[in-house]
């Protein structure tokens, strides 16, 4: 096992931050997002950004003549938009939408790519003891984040909520390619593998139509597909949690995906406590202490999930299960009991990530 004791402490910054953003702020080195491809280049970036899967994508490829390019990147989006139209939980008509609908009465039919994700996310819920969970919808609505409304439950609600959120009662017959649920009232959210998933389509159709070097960036789940022309890696910054444009370091990425979940993308402020959207399905409560998870590894889908998973676990048993995993890497940063920000991370980052502040 790698050694994941690494631990930088800050002094504490200032207070929380009151707009809540869709995305994580993952700028890289020139300028915000793409500024990147600018060096060493001679022709510009071809970019486009749209609203898709919750929040604002950003497609940009570098390296190919401007009719070439648009060409992919209206491929790529077209596949984002076929995922989402898929995977929405918002939208009507969506497959998960059917599912939550009707789940527990009948099996209901999946495309192949929701089987993935269902079946991907249930993996990755055994590989974290339960840390990730994509039942965790009827929490969700309890506190009142599916709905952007503030709301802070009682025992009891939290017991009958808790009580429905069990990945280990969706039942997939392979065979049929159908999903069905054991329990009257369960829903399922893939906001936490979705989004990451159709980075990797996007990327997967870039590559397909020639592209070497490109980003994909879904408000804060990127992929970086290749490497500059001058450097051996992309330069993705980490956030700062608590300041706003800023950053606390500078880590090196090639071919990889980079997902952050952070207690400042989606949060509300009662009795002068912040309650942010991730929630530990054993509690039934918002993850406490946990600032910001950042994990880098070979696919946007398993990055996006184990950021939310080692965000619920903690520093010690997010990082020692990150250590045992092949090709992953991870940065968690938290509040320590005397109120100063620990930054820590795998092992493998030590010559990857310079810490800026």
């Amino acid at each position: 096992m790698r050694n994941h004791k690494l631990q930088i402490r800050l002094r504490r910054a200032g207070g929380p931050q009151r707009k809540n953003y869709l995305g994580v702020l993952c700028y890289v080195l020139s300028a915000l997002w793409c500024g990147l491809f600018l060096a060493g280049c001679q022709k510009p970036p071809i970019r486009e950004t749209r609203l898709l899967l919750g929040t604002t994508v950003q497609i940009t490829v570098k390296g190919k003549e401007e009719a070439e390019a648009r060409k992919a990147i209206e491929l790529a989006f077209k596949e984002i938009e076929r995922i989402e139209n898929l995977m929405s939980k918002y939208r009507e008509g969506s497959e998960i939408s059917i599912l939550n609908r009707e789940g527990a009465k009948r099996p209901v039919k999946a495309s192949e790519d929701t089987l993935r994700v269902i079946r991907e996310s249930i993996r990755v819920g055994e590989l974290t003891d339960g840390a990730f969970d994509i039942t965790i919808s009827p929490l969700m609505e309890l506190w009142g984040f599916s709905k952007k409304e503030g709301h802070l439950p009682g025992e009891e609600e939290l017991r009958e909520a808790r009580g429905l959120v069990n990945y280990g009662r969706i039942s997939l017959n392979e065979e049929e390619g159908t999903i069905r649920f054991e329990k009257e009232g369960m829903k399922i959210d893939l906001g936490g593998a979705a989004k990451g998933y159709g980075v990797d389509r996007a990327a997967d159709v870039l590559r397909e139509n020639g592209i070497s070097r490109a980003i994909v960036n879904a408000g804060g789940d990127m992929y970086l597909l290749g490497k500059p022309l001058d450097r051996d890696f992309w330069q993705v910054g980490l956030k700062h949690p608590r300041r706003e444009g800023e950053i606390l370091g500078l880590i090196k990425v090639r071919d990889e995906a980079v997902a952050t979940s952070g207690d400042y993308q989606k949060y509300f402020i009662l009795q002068g406590k912040r309650f942010c959207h991730i929630i530990n399905p054993v509690t039934g409560r918002p993850v406490q202490s946990t600032l910001s998870v950042t994990v880098i590894a070979r696919e946007a889908m398993r990055a996006d999930a184990l950021a939310t998973a080692l965000f619920v676990l903690g520093s010690e048993r997010g990082l020692k299960l990150a250590s045992c995993l092949e090709g992953v890497e991870a940065i968690i940063v938290r509040e320590d009991d005397s109120g100063e920000m620990a930054i820590s991370m795998t092992d493998g980052l030590r010559d990857r990530v310079t810490i800026t502040k």
